[in-house]
């Protein structure tokens, strides 16, 4: 971040939460509403967003629009989380424009804004200010109270919504659903991921009182897998022999379903070609999501943060590494499931290390001894409290078993990136 002080973000909590759009509407007011200056997709969900936002941006990008990009949280850098045709934001753009967001602060000092509200404010006169086509925009938490949720996009999507967030979103899967349902509004296209059954009624419903036309993967969309490639079939398009960059299964639903809100353009004019799309879908990349970093030995990052995650997860080890097992070094947030997680880790692994990112989020074993205990007893996990020991204790277990991975968060992947890129 800045040194000079003028950068407000370097003030702000990144871990403070407080949903809701007043803050973000006022400040975007005195701002002069930057976001209603250029044309939006909208994607929210629990997992699966942050690629499918990158596929959208990608393919938009490689069929020639000027096309902005924003994503939380970053791994590494600010600038990850604000890009335009997969360019990072400059650094003088991030100080010049933190100065005219902080001014528009001060001018409402009883409704001081968060680090994501503000972040979004910088990234939305950012793309005011390029003149872009398109801005792909993904939720940071939820979506109803979400400070994009200031949108007016041209289509909503919702990718597969799981139990995540409960001390805000609800405690209940249909509440959680209810929130990432926020999104929808009137008269606008929905594209629907895959979703278990109380998760497509809440959200069909929400469509249908808005009378917002809703695309369901798998009933107007869908994928077909030849061999490694994919086919994509839509209410009126093809696309053949597209293949990902982004490893899984779960990645080629997620670009079926970029590709279902890309067709929904058309409608407005927008021009997609096989050969683009298939660039597009090809250089779609997003770090952290079943990212290799070395291969002697093989070191994948991944940010799975949930149960559906590390199932997704598991199901791209299977995969890749055709049935090998392997170690894990896994960090959590304090908020996370993580006995859910280990369920699902443990059908690949050969040894977990459980361990503590730098985050002060994150699930602190020693302070929850009684729970760590019995995780330990119940998975056979190692403990290393220091995280830049547990990465050492996982690399040199890798090289008698198939692979490392590092997961359970993307704080602990960003911090894991930088160690590694460090050769710890």
């Amino acid at each position: 971040m800045l040194a000079n002080d003028l950068h407000q973000l370097s003030r702000l909590d990144p871990s403070k939460i407080d949903l809701g759009l007043d803050k973000t509407r006022s400040l975007l007011e005195r701002l002069g509403n930057p976001h209603e200056r250029f044309k939006s997709i909208h994607i929210a969900g629990t997992n699966g967003k942050g690629s499918t936002a990158a596929f959208i941006s990608s393919i938009l990008t490689a069929s020639g629009y000027r096309t902005a990009l924003y994503t939380s949280p970053h791994l590494e850098t600010f600038s990850e989380r604000i890009k335009i045709d997969d360019k990072h934001i400059a650094q003088h753009k991030i100080d010049e424009i933190s100065v005219k967001v902080r001014k528009a602060a001060e001018q409402m000092p009883s409704l001081s804004p968060t680090y994501f509200e503000f972040a979004t404010a910088l990234a939305f006169v950012y793309f005011a200010e390029m003149d872009v086509d398109f801005a792909v925009i993904e939720t940071g938490l939820g979506g109803r109270l979400d400070a994009t949720n200031i949108l007016s996009p041209l289509v909503s999507v919702i990718t597969p919504v799981s139990m995540d967030h409960a001390d805000y979103l609800g405690d209940s899967l249909d509440k959680v659903a209810m929130e990432k349902a926020g999104i929808i509004k009137e008269d606008t296209p929905v594209v629907m991921s895959g979703q278990v059954d109380i998760v497509a009624s809440v959200i069909k419903k929400v469509a249908s009182e808005k009378k917002a036309p809703l695309l369901v993967y798998g009933r107007d969309f869908q994928k077909i897998n030849v061999n490694d490639d994919f086919r994509y079939r839509g209410r009126e398009m093809i696309f053949e022999k597209l293949r990902s960059s982004l490893y899984g299964d779960h990645q080629k639903e997620n670009a079926t379903v970029a590709l279902a809100a890309l067709e929904v353009l058309t409608n407005i004019g927008v021009k997609l070609y096989e050969r683009d799309v298939q660039k597009g879908i090809r250089d779609a990349y997003l770090p952290g999501r079943f990212e290799v970093v070395t291969t002697q030995p093989y070191v994948i990052l991944d940010g799975a943060h949930n149960p559906e995650g590390a199932r997704m997860l598991v199901n791209a080890i299977k995969g890749y590494f055709q049935g090998a097992s392997g170690t894990f070094v896994v960090a959590f947030m304090e908020d996370k499931d993580v006995d859910g997680i280990l369920q699902e880790l443990t059908k690949v692994a050969a040894g977990i290390i459980l361990t503590r990112s730098c985050h002060e989020r994150a699930f602190n074993a020693d302070v929850k001894i009684s729970f760590a205990s019995d995780l330990v007893k119940k998975y056979g996990l190692i403990l290393v409290p220091d995280f830049t020991a547990a990465i050492r204790k996982g690399m040199a277990l890798a090289k008698t078993s198939s692979f490392l991975t590092i997961t359970g968060s993307l704080y602990a992947v960003g911090e894991a990136k930088t160690l590694l890129r460090e050769a710890i």
